[in-house]
């Protein structure tokens, strides 16, 4: 205990460590249309839960994969980034109203050969901006004609549900 002293251990003094501050992180919105709760609900419908789950305990990590007014609304643009991908959620914004239109799809897309696809799990909805109780699932009727593939057109739940 004598400042004057010479150390004789081995163990080495601490460090000095620096707070250092780190920039914020600026993350885009996954969508600019439906929320965690619509992504908890329609998580919900895929896994066929009766309760709706909490959005913290969403069991799958969605990746926005187009947005129209970003990469357009063509079924080229559709495609291009679509082709052969499974397990997509389709969501669109009705314009001038507050309706969200989409569907579900396990299997991949395949802009060729054109061709229905028979499934059973696919299905389209209906979310009300405001409201959540008031949506709207529509499950397959006739599961051979779920899915129409053809490059000519974009997206196409049931040959002309949606």
């Amino acid at each position: 205990m004598t400042p004057d002293q010479q150390i004789s251990s081995i163990i080495l003094p601490s460090r000095i460590t620096l707070q250092s501050t780190l920039p914020t992180r600026t993350m885009e919105l996954f969508s600019k249309i439906i929320t965690e709760e619509h992504k908890a609900e329609i998580v919900t419908w895929i896994d066929k839960k009766t309760n709706v789950y909490d959005t913290i305990n969403i069991p799958y990590d969605f990746k926005l994969l187009l947005r129209g007014s970003r990469d357009s609304f063509t079924k080229d643009s559709f495609w291009n980034l679509y082709d052969n991908k499974a397990n997509l959620v389709i969501v669109m914004k009705v314009k001038g109203t507050d309706e969200i239109l989409g569907g579900y799809n396990p299997l991949s897309w395949n802009k060729s050969p054109v061709s229905y696809k028979r499934c059973d799990e696919s299905f389209i909805f209906s979310l009300k901006h405001g409201n959540i109780q008031s949506s709207i699932l529509s499950k397959v009727q006739i599961p051979q004609y779920a899915i129409y593939s053809y490059s000519g057109y974009g997206v196409d739940f049931g040959g002309c549900d949606l």
